[in-house]
C-alpha cells in the first residue's frame, strides 16, 4: 500500500520538477535568491505585457540537473513567441536559448 504511494508522489514530483506554472523564473541551480527571482519575474511579467513575448528563465547545475524539455513543455507551453533561456552554472557557455519544436515564420 505504501509503495505505490510512494510511486505516485516521486512521479508527481519529477513530472513538475519543481517549476509552476504562473511563474516565469525557476532557479533549480539556487543561484538567484527567492526576492531577486521575484524580482526579475515581475519585470519578465511587465516585458511580455509591452512586447507579446513570453521569456522564461531557468538555472540549473549541469545536463541532469536540468527539468526536461517534455517538463518545460508542459509547464511553461511553449508558442512562438516564447524563449526559454538556461543559465547552467557548470557550463563554460553558461547561457543557452532552449528550443522546443519548429518555430513557424510567417510571412
Amino acid at each position: 500500500m505504501l509503495a505505490p504511494m510512494l510511486m505516485l508522489l516521486t512521479a508527481t514530483a519529477l513530472a513538475s520538477d519543481g517549476i509552476e506554472r504562473d511563474t516565469r523564473v525557476f532557479d533549480g541551480a539556487r543561484i538567484i535568491g527567492v526576492e531577486k527571482a521575484q524580482q526579475l519575474d515581475s519585470q519578465l511579467a511587465s516585458f511580455e505585457e509591452r512586447t507579446g513575448w513570453r521569456l522564461r528563465v531557468f538555472t540549473s547545475y549541469g545536463r541532469d540537473a536540468r527539468p526536461s524539455d517534455d517538463t518545460l513543455r508542459e509547464v511553461w507551453q511553449p508558442d512562438s513567441r516564447t524563449v526559454i533561456i538556461d543559465f547552467d552554472t557548470s557550463n563554460p557557455n553558461l547561457t543557452k536559448l532552449v528550443h522546443l519544436g519548429r518555430l513557424k515564420v510567417e510571412g
